[in-house]
């Protein structure tokens, strides 16, 4: 029986512990595992909360969630660009700079944290919403992102995310002569140069390349959103949110709607008949590094003989190489997107898989083979680009991407090769990936980086 408010204190901290150290550094539920990366939401806080208990019996514990946070939070610096803006993804993106709440809370609670570099993040985190943001009517911050977007506010949430957001200013926390105030500010990763870098948590398969060019961009190997048992609750797109192969900082993402699949950094097959579209939804990881991601999907769950093999290729200057094997129990479609460029005005051009708008390129080429070594199947592919419906993108109201589309491919086994590009300096390199056939064996060769795929070997899906 509880007898005292202690009482109940020590009860809950019995029962929720055990659940955290299960979880982690990730949020896992369901029979299909669901992997997210929401500790900069979300766990760092309860572990520094936790930490800061004075039960002795404890402190064992404490300290582990202290070193935990502290291990988190120094790779978590990498999630952001030059301005402060983030890597965003996920449904939980209209919380803008709560994001870094934990930051401000770990350095009230004496974490072993570089207080110069958690202190330009906070700032410019924080100063990124309010610079770029097109406020309300009334001179609040949107429902949204960065602009009026209730397609990203979900069922959860008040439309303008108050409580969520203001979880940024726990930095308030610490007092002017904190070392947090008192640091200087330290360069961000990506303001240090370019870096290459794979999440530390088991489970994540998460690689975040820091790029002048291009900014910040997550290779996405294992992070997807799918509660099988709680399916009848939907929010709005989840593999739009989650199961990309790549975001970027600058780029945004867009979402789909019931009637129209986003296909920006997606692959999706199509019935001939055009009433059936897949998603890359539920990921399967099978191995995860900087220099190559390998993952297989089911597009659709009526069709389990149809399988999807990717090999995820990080190279360098905005580039990078997707390879897959598509194993077609019968006819479909291919349609793949690459990154999208949100659009404020109509002043872009977009031709034979080319997108210019402003300062922004982004790219997208293709070549298909049957398995057994064919030549390329050139004439069924088709360069075109893809706009996403208004408000649907996360950083402007109007979005498109560059794609490829193939005609109806009869069963049986195909590979693709497709090169993906992306920068925000209006610069088009002279030497473009080299990519080399030889039999099954791809190679993939860009300056002095070069990666070899036998897309036979490992397992299919």
């Amino acid at each position: 029986m509880l007898r005292t408010r202690q009482d109940l204190f020590d009860r809950a901290f019995a029962l929720y512990l055990p659940l955290l150290e299960k979880a982690a550094r990730r949020y896992h539920s369901g029979e299909v595992p669901t992997r997210i990366d929401h500790a900069g939401f979300s766990y760092p806080m309860l572990w520094i909360l936790i930490s800061k208990g004075d039960r002795p019996d404890d402190r064992e514990r404490r300290e582990r969630y202290r070193r935990r946070t502290e291990e988190f939070l120094a790779f978590f610096f990498h999630y952001f660009d030059r301005d402060g803006g983030m890597c965003a993804y996920g449904r939980s993106v209209s919380y803008r700079f709560a994001a870094v709440g934990a930051y401000g809370l770990a350095a009230a609670a004496g974490c072993r944290i570089r207080y110069g570099l958690a202190k330009r993040v906070i700032l410019r985190n924080i100063s990124y919403f309010f610079d770029n943001s097109i406020p309300t009517a009334d001179g609040v911050l949107p429902p949204g992102y960065l602009y009026e977007a209730l397609p990203f506010v979900e069922n959860y949430t008040s439309d303008g995310s108050a409580y969520c957001y203001t979880q940024g200013f726990l930095a308030l926390l610490n007092k002017e002569n904190s070392p947090l105030w008192q640091s200087g500010e330290e360069d961000l990763p990506v303001e240090r140069g370019n870096f290459l870098v794979q999440c530390p948590a088991d489970g994540i398969g998460v690689v975040l390349e820091g790029n002048r060019r291009n900014g910040i961009t997550l290779f996405n190997n294992s992070v997807h959103y799918y509660q099988e048992q709680y399916f009848d609750r939907r929010f709005n797109d989840m593999a739009g949110y989650y199961s990309k192969f790549a975001y970027n900082s600058r780029s945004g993402y867009s979402i789909s709607t019931r009637d129209m699949v986003s296909v920006e950094n997606m692959i999706s097959l199509g019935t001939p008949d055009g009433r059936m579209t897949s998603h890359r939804q539920a990921i399967e990881t099978i191995a995860t590094s900087k220099e190559l991601l390998i993952s297989g999907q089911i597009p659709f769950s009526n069709d389990p003989e149809t399988r999807i093999t990717t090999w995820l290729l990080p190279l360098a200057d905005g580039y990078h190489v997707r390879i897959h094997r598509l194993c077609l129990s019968q006819s479909y479609r291919v349609t793949e997107g690459g990154f999208s460029i949100g659009l404020r005005d109509d002043g872009f051009t977009a031709e034979d898989g080319v997108i210019c708008y402003g300062a922004q390129i982004s790219a997208i080429d293709a070549e298909f083979r049957r398995l057994t070594g064919e030549e390329p199947i050139r004439p069924a592919i088709k360069k075109s680009s893809k706009a996403a419906h208004p408000g649907m993108h996360l950083l402007a109201p109007r979005s498109i991407c560059p794609c490829y589309e193939t005609g109806d491919l009869p069963a049986g086994e195909y590979v693709s090769a497709v090169t993906v590009y992306y920068v925000t300096d209006g610069m088009m390199p002279e030497n473009a990936p080299v990519i080399t056939w030889n039999g099954n064996v791809i190679s993939v060769t860009y300056g002095e980086i070069q990666r070899n795929v036998d897309v036979t070997a490992g397992r299919n899906g």
